[in-house]
């Protein structure tokens, strides 16, 4: 059984996870683009959304069983 000092830790991890991510995330461009590379942008981004959502997720529910919020 995690600690509440293992949680608040992993929530830290989770954070700074979500921030990186974010930098990673491809801008959107009107600049005229192959398929090959828009589909890879699309790829990206929609592959990062996940992640995003799996540690927002995680984040939500150590915050909630925290009591943080």
């Amino acid at each position: 059984m995690a600690t509440a000092e293992d949680k608040k830790a992993r929530l830290k991890e989770i954070e700074e996870d979500i921030e990186g991510l974010r930098r990673e995330f491809p801008d959107r461009t009107d600049d005229p683009q192959d398929y090959g590379d828009e589909g890879a942008a699309l790829s990206q981004r929609q592959e990062l959304s996940a992640q995003l959502e799996v540690l927002a997720t995680e984040r939500d529910r150590l915050k909630e069983e925290l009591g943080l919020d």
